[in-house]
């Protein structure tokens, strides 16, 4: 019975058929290997691109913390400046305050370059804190009481000045540093 009986593998094609679907399989594996290798490539652009914009962006939360935290410092310089002339504290109405400090004060933690550093711009909010201090145990309630300062509190500001000084100095690099400047590895 014809119809019944196996298929000739030759009068269909059947080596045909075998390498077509040799062919086919073969196409899907390269394309699927191009694919992957596209999808490989692209993503390690974006990852370059992503590290580049961290990069950016953390250099840029260094400068705005720089800048703020330098002017929170040129603002104790001057006080201590002017008290040290004068004799007499700053009032209250003008006191020494750490709110950029406080608030940037992580971000400089990691922009500064060594532990040196970290240390002397710390040092310099605390001597901050102390003669705020200070001068306010020594100040009436008015608001521009101006108490004068002892023998004590002299050496205090000298050195107070001294350590104001040198953080404003140490985060002048960082103040000053622009986003273009900034370059990542490998680009």
């Amino acid at each position: 019975d014809r119809h019944h009986s196996a298929p000739n593998r030759t009068s269909i094609g059947y080596g045909s058929l075998v390498s077509a679907a040799v062919a086919s399989l073969l196409g899907a594996l390269v394309g699927g290997a191009a694919s992957l290798f596209g999808s490989i490539l692209a993503m390690r652009a974006q990852g370059r691109r992503d590290a580049k914009r961290r990069a950016v962006e953390t250099s840029e939360r260094a400068q705005v913390a720089a800048r703020l935290v330098q002017g929170e410092l040129a603002w104790a310089e001057t006080r201590i400046q002017n008290a040290l002339e004068s004799g007499r504290y700053w009032s209250r109405r003008f006191a020494l305050g750490d709110e950029s400090w406080q608030k940037y004060r992580e971000a400089l933690a990691l922009s500064l370059e060594t532990a040196d550093q970290w240390a002397r711009v710390y040092d310099a909010f605390r001597v901050i804190r102390t003669l705020e201090l200070q001068a306010g145990r020594n100040r009436s309630d008015d608001l521009f009481s101006r108490p004068p300062i002892d023998e004590a509190g002299q050496k205090s500001a000298k050195d107070g000045l001294y350590a104001v000084q040198e953080a404003i100095t140490i985060l002048e690099p960082f103040a000053r540093r622009r986003t273009h400047e900034v370059s990542i590895a490998g680009e």
